[in-house]
């Protein structure tokens, strides 16, 4: 599965490196647009919850956001636009308490694939946007969980992964320094819902990007 996902991921960066490129002439002649961001999350929360039994919140710190975005502004409706977009970010978890369970520490690793779909406002130089984007997430969680079994404390690895389903809201401004070149600046509020070790995971994040 990790073999066949890091594939997925040179594929899709290999695909956003070729066609950034074209940025430099796309603005004057072409819709096409491409760049890099990075960002800080706030206000994370990831709230495990296991069938009959228990459901616990994970202290998550908050992390860095570093990703890529490949779009296109159809010249007929300038308005609208569709972005291709990966970013990936890395919480440390502290501990956190449950009814039994205890994520003593460990990380949670999220690789994330989207496509954006913002409506801007495309007169003058600063372009305020509202869009959002949906796609999926990799979530690879490592660390050790220690719960309470007839009175007896077990402590057990919290290793696994899956890709799931994952969405956005993105809420932000574009600002003209030249013809050839732009900035943005974004809110993110993203989730995902992953399934972890035998339990349902409710994971969202509000960010800050700038292009």
């Amino acid at each position: 599965m990790k073999k066949r996902f890091g594939s997925a991921v040179v594929l899709f960066l290999s695909v956003l490196l070729l066609l950034a490129p074209v940025n430099s002439e796309a603005q004057e002649t072409g819709p096409f647009y491409a760049g890099v961001f990075g960002g800080y999350t706030f206000s994370s929360d990831a709230t495990w919850t296991f069938v009959f039994y228990d459901q616990f919140d994970a202290d998550l710190q908050e992390t860095w956001v570093l990703g890529a975005k490949f779009g296109y502004t159809p010249p007929a409706f300038k308005y609208f636009a569709v972005e291709m977009e990966y970013f990936y970010l890395k919480h440390d978890i502290d501990r956190s308490a449950g009814t039994s369970v205890s994520v003593l520490s460990g990380d949670a690793t999220l690789n994330n694939f989207m496509v954006n779909f913002p409506v801007r406002y495309p007169q003058g130089r600063f372009h305020p946007y509202l869009g959002f984007g949906l796609g999926v997430s990799s979530v690879d969680i490592s660390g050790t969980r220690t719960q309470q079994i007839l009175g007896t404390t077990v402590t057990q690895p919290l290793d696994d992964s899956d890709t799931s389903f994952a969405y956005q809201i993105l809420l932000g401004i574009n600002f003209e320094i030249n013809k050839n070149w732009s900035a943005d600046l974004t809110y993110r509020w993203f989730g995902t819902d992953p399934q972890i070790h035998g339990g349902d995971v409710d994971y969202t994040t509000n960010m800050i990007t700038v292009v």
